[in-house]
Parts: C-alpha cells; sequence; structure tokens
C-alpha cells in the first residue's frame, strides 16, 4: 500500500471516529443546554441544594474527626481526613432514578466513592479507608460515633437540616452561613440575592417529594448503558 492510500484510509477513520453519533452529546451540546437555563431552573436548583448538602456533610466529617481525635488525625495517606470525591458519578441508571436511591444511601456508602482524579498523591479509595478505620476504631466511643454518623442516610440529612428530625450525630451541621454567602454573591452579581435565597430554601424543604415526584424515563434501548450523573465534582 503506498503512501497517499495509507494517508486517505487514516482520514477515513479519522472523520468515522470524529462523527458523533447519534443520541450523543459533545461538550459544546451540555453548554449550550447550561445556557438555555439558568440557577432558578429545578434542575440547576435541586442541583445546587444537593451539592450543598454534599459539601457540608463533608466539612462536618472532617471537623467531626478532628474534634474526636484531639487534631491528631496523622499526616500523608495515612490522614484522617476524607477528600472530595470522584469527578462525575457513573450509574446504570438515569439522574431521576438515581436521586430516588440517593435518599436511602448511607453516608458511609456516599464517602465511600473513589476520590477526584485531581487528587494524585492519595490512593483512589483513600475515604474507604479511612472510614472502615473509623468505624472499627478500638476507642469504643468514637467507634460507636462514627458507626452511627455512617450509617445515617442522605434523607436523614436533609430531614435534620430542615429541622424536622434531630440526630445527636450530626449535632452542629447547618447551612445558613452558606446561604448567606449565596445571598451576599448574588446580590452583588445580579441583585436577586433575595429571590435565589427563598428558592434554595424551598428546595431544601420540599427536596424529598421533588425528587420522588419526578418519573423516571425508560430506555428504549435494551441493553443497559452507563450514563455520567454530573459533569461536575460531586462535593
Amino acid at each position: 500500500m503506498n503512501l497517499l492510500k495509507q494517508k486517505q484510509l487514516a482520514l477515513k477513520k479519522k472523520n468515522r471516529l470524529g462523527r458523533k453519533r447519534k443520541g450523543e452529546n459533545n461538550d459544546d451540546d451540555i453548554d449550550k443546554k447550561d445556557n438555555e437555563h439558568d440557577k432558578f431552573c429545578d434542575d440547576n436548583a435541586r442541583r445546587k441544594v444537593k451539592r450543598l448538602i454534599f459539601s457540608h456533610l463533608l466539612k462536618y466529617i472532617n471537623k467531626q474527626i478532628k474534634i474526636k481525635y484531639n487534631g491528631k488525625i496523622g499526616n500523608g495517606i495515612f490522614r484522617k481526613e476524607l477528600l472530595t470525591l470522584k469527578q462525575g458519578q457513573i450509574a446504570k441508571a438515569n439522574i431521576i432514578l438515581y436521586n430516588k436511591l440517593l435518599l436511602k444511601k448511607s453516608l458511609f456508602d456516599i464517602f465511600s466513592e473513589k476520590i477526584s482524579g485531581k487528587i494524585i498523591n492519595y490512593p483512589e479509595d483513600h475515604n474507604k479507608y479511612i472510614i472502615k478505620e473509623l468505624i472499627n476504631e478500638k476507642d469504643k466511643e468514637k467507634r460507636i460515633y462514627f458507626q452511627n454518623l455512617f450509617s445515617l442516610t442522605f434523607l436523614d440529612c436533609l430531614e435534620y437540616l430542615k429541622g424536622d428530625k434531630y440526630f445527636e450525630q450530626l449535632n452542629g451541621l447547618e447551612l445558613f452561613s452558606e446561604f448567606n454567602e449565596i445571598k451576599q454573591e448574588y446580590k452583588k452579581k445580579c441583585n436577586d440575592g433575595e429571590e435565589y435565597l427563598k428558592l434554595l430554601k424551598y428546595y431544601l424543604k420540599e427536596y424529598e417529594k421533588l425528587v420522588n415526584k419526578k418519573n423516571s424515563r425508560k430506555s428504549s434501548r435494551k441493553k443497559k448503558n452507563s450514563i455520567i450523573i454530573e459533569n461536575n465534582d460531586i462535593i
């Protein structure tokens, strides 16, 4: 085969690979869709509330670890501290079903996911190792506390934040400071901080109902395909 023929075949192959398949979205399509929505849209509001809860749970858990161990939490890969979760949660279900299942998911399962690929100096299962170490702690008081904490579900945390239920293991967890920061941020940007804060509080209060109200889409394909649930770090 001569050089010209090889280049022609290579070009055809490249074009086939680069051609977007039916139903496939590229980054430009995603950005375009995002631009068609604003922060007040239903999906964006629910996503924002979910991320706020995850973010504060991570901070709260790490704070409790420091308190229980009097600040002596080790160093390097042995440091007793949970890290940001991996970019993109992958599940064999659509986003609506994922959010419904998330309500009943325990903190153990949520935070045992692989850590972000941006964190290169720690093993990807760092969080899982740390959590197992905490719930199997030799000290009885610490062991019981962390076993109870990580057995709580996302819904338990949501109900605690709403004030519907009380869990001693979550004493001190709150979102008010974050809400106030958001309010001030959007007041400066577009003078709608009060309105946006009101929306987030509503979605926090009604989150479970709004999620369960959604109908999962049935795939027309027989094969079950994995889809990316989030495009950004979950926490």
